[in-house]
């Protein structure tokens, strides 16, 4: 597999590059307003607006600092392009199916839907996240009026 490198937070983290149709800079112009799909804003991308996901459960919810490092890679999902909202994107390597582990057992109970499992290059350990299902897991998190269900 191509694994996509990025960080959330201090945490590094890999998905399957062939999720990713690009990586963008965050547009300035993004709202970060509540939207009927659960998602934490809408950004533009070319001329489409597209729902964008902030992973606030790999944040311990804390609040997502804009820099000149935050990109947004839009995902490919089932209802169309989404955005995902990482604190920087390092880079694309390969990865044989023998060196990713599965997930320990306390992680895979709470996330299995979303963490894949886990890579591990020398002194780093990266969680693989699978970005089409985090984004798909948030939309189902939707009730009927709208509001966001833990």
């Amino acid at each position: 597999m191509k694994a996509l490198l990025f960080r959330i937070g201090s945490e590094e983290y890999a998905a399957d590059a062939s999720q990713v149709q690009s990586v963008l800079r965050l547009p300035p112009a993004w709202a970060s307003a509540s939207t009927s799909a659960g998602a934490d804003g809408v950004a533009e991308v070319n001329g489409t607006a597209i729902n964008v996901f902030v992973p606030w459960e790999l944040l311990d919810g804390q609040p997502e600092t804009v820099t000149s490092q935050t990109r947004l890679m839009v995902v490919s999902s089932a209802t169309g392009p989404k955005g995902f909202v990482a604190n920087g994107v390092e880079s694309v390597m390969t990865v044989d199916d023998s060196e990713v582990q599965p997930l320990p057992t306390l992680i895979a109970a709470e996330t299995s839907q979303w963490l894949q499992g886990v890579i591990t290059l020398e002194d780093r350990v990266l969680f693989i996240l699978d970005l089409s299902q985090y984004v798909a897991s948030r939309e189902l998190q939707v009730d009927h009026g709208g509001e966001v269900m833990p």
